[in-house]
């Protein structure tokens, strides 16, 4: 169990250095000249964030970020530890939505959503094995896992409704590098600043959506351990789509690859559960098959 403290400590620590990195950098990163709110006389995109958002918005979005991991780490509780998960995915969500706001430096929780669900499901095993309650041992891991796969299909999610809303650019290496030009079929007047939705359409970045959010969804529903390992090859899958279109608007979808990552662990972990006969010798439907 000591290991899993030092988890979500170097989760909190990461957070901590975050946020004093994004105080000294530019206020470009806040959605200065997107549309962002006004700021301070004197202050420009150059500023530095603290300059520009104040102290007390970075120590709140600090505490945002820091506060949950940090929590988890103190109470040591596996209910805690899936609140501490809640917690970033809503922190993760709130951060892509308003992309021209302060907030969106609350994007960061994406990432760290991801690392806290792999430190709470090795918690879980740990809980589970130590030989205390063996029924109520047992099932708990069954739950861990489909609330695994759900938050990892909501992760997907909050990524797909940040690039939508994020800069044509993600989707574009020619905007990256300042080259364009931008895509025939794009409206005019659409530069590589405009909603990515707006420059590529509204049915591509659904697609994207969906091939992201639908593996995860089905191995929750499902909850079938050969369903979970179709999943992973899925995943690799659609990440190699995106190493393969890298520079395109498919790039995108190399989010999978820590999709792919967090996907190991929970089918790992679900395999394991299912070798130890912990689904059929308690009448746990749907792990052991």
């Amino acid at each position: 169990m000591r290991g899993v403290r030092v988890g979500w400590i170097v989760l909190a620590g990461s957070a901590l250095v975050y946020t004093v990195w994004a105080a000294f950098e530019s206020a470009g990163a806040s959605g200065c000249g997107k549309g962002g709110p006004r700021y301070p006389s004197g202050t420009s995109c150059e500023s530095s964030t603290d300059q520009v958002l104040g102290v007390w918005s970075l120590l709140g979005v600090g505490l945002v970020l820091i506060g949950p991991p940090l929590v988890a780490a103190l109470a040591m509780r596996i209910r805690v530890s899936w609140l501490a998960v809640v917690g970033l995915g809503a922190a993760a969500l709130l951060g892509g939505v308003h992309m021209s706001e302060s907030t969106s430096m609350l994007r960061f929780a994406g990432p760290m959503l991801l690392f806290a669900l792999v430190v709470t499901l090795v918690q879980t095993a740990f809980r589970s094995y130590d030989g205390r309650g063996a029924h109520t041992a047992r099932v708990r891991p069954v739950k861990s896992v489909r609330v695994s796969w759900i938050v990892l299909a909501g992760s997907a999610l909050v990524y797909t409704v940040w690039t939508a809303f994020g800069p044509a650019s993600a989707g574009s290496l020619g905007c990256r590098q300042g080259e364009g030009p931008m895509p025939s079929y794009a409206p005019t007047g659409a530069t590589c600043e405009s909603p990515l939705y707006h420059v590529f359409g509204i049915w591509p970045a659904l697609e994207i959506g969906l091939i992201l959010v639908a593996p995860p969804l089905i191995a929750a529903l499902a909850m079938r351990t050969w369903v979970s390992w179709l999943t992973v090859v899925g995943l690799g899958v659609i990440a190699f789509l995106g190493l393969a279109h890298w520079a395109e608007f498919w790039g995108t979808l190399l989010f999978a690859i820590p999709m792919l990552i967090v996907a190991l662990f929970v089918t790992g972990f679900q395999t394991m559960f299912r070798f130890s006969g912990g689904g059929a010798a308690h009448g746990v439907p749907g792990v052991v098959e």
